[in-house]
């Protein structure tokens, strides 16, 4: 299974837009079948990008954003304490939230630029099987500090089906063999300066993020599972939001404590 951790920072304003636009990125280069490609190509921030012209993603991509973008508004609005944003000497911003339990996960080696830090495939102490973890973290935010931010989180998942044996037969399960997961830093800037500031960060995330996606869909071709016989998209996918997931769960027990 391949991990990669995508942080980005950007202005309230910019969610929707730059947000669609990674999502986008992602899934043009991991729909491997024949795809109609959005002509023209898309574009925000004067970076072009690549779509597929899928009503159904689509769909759910808006449906996502609409959920984030009204769950940052709640946070924005909620009276309390200001999750702090953390900053890294050498690549600007980065919120510390782990997707994976580092318990279980060596610390990877690294590579580094002004403007990008990369992971180098790192294996599980304990299973051969672990993730492979590749991290791009925001650029273009050195010596900015944020006054006014709030974090959400994405996950993009893509699965295989495989064909297990049962005492009756056969059964088919989903396993994830890739998961991205994205991370956004919503910050509400207090001047024009700081806004132009976050504004041209955004635009140099978002080349960045997409030049890492190309290079990852290229660099790790051994993680994708074989191709099946079946027309459409080869591997269901689902696209959904950690906060929620934990909220449900908040509910259950505090439904079972109640009953």
């Amino acid at each position: 299974m391949l991990l990669v951790n995508i942080d980005v920072v950007l202005d309230r304003t910019l969610i929707r837009d730059v947000l669609k636009a990674i999502l986008s990125i992602i899934f043009f280069h991991r729909f491997l079948s024949n795809i109609r490609p959005v002509t023209p190509p898309q574009e925000v921030l004067d970076v072009t990008y690549p779509a597929v012209q899928d009503a159904e993603l689509e769909s759910t991509i808006a449906d996502v954003l609409g959920r984030v973008l009204s769950k940052l508004d709640s946070a924005f609005g909620s009276v309390g304490q200001v999750e702090p944003v953390s900053k890294s000497p050498d690549h600007g911003f980065r919120q510390p939230i782990a997707f994976v339990s580092s318990s279980t996960i060596a610390a990877p080696s690294t590579t580094s630029n002004s403007n990008t830090q990369i992971a180098t495939a790192t294996s599980l102490p304990m299973s051969s099987a672990g993730p492979r973890i590749v991290n791009i973290s925001a650029s273009g935010l050195a010596g900015l500090s944020l006054s006014t931010s709030r974090t959400s989180r994405i996950n993009v998942e893509f699965y295989e089906r495989k064909t297990r044996k049962a005492w009756f037969g056969k059964s088919e399960e989903e396993v994830c063999w890739e998961q991205w997961a994205i991370t956004i830093v919503a910050a509400i800037p207090r001047d024009d300066a700081e806004k132009q500031r976050l504004h041209r960060a955004a635009e140099l995330q978002l080349q960045n993020i997409m030049n890492k996606v190309i290079k990852i869909a290229g660099d790790y071709k051994d993680e994708v599972p074989a191709l099946p016989a079946r027309a459409g998209n080869p591997f269901p996918y689902q696209i959904t939001l950690p906060e929620e997931q934990d909220e449900s769960w908040g509910a259950v027990i505090k439904r079972i404590l109640v009953e």
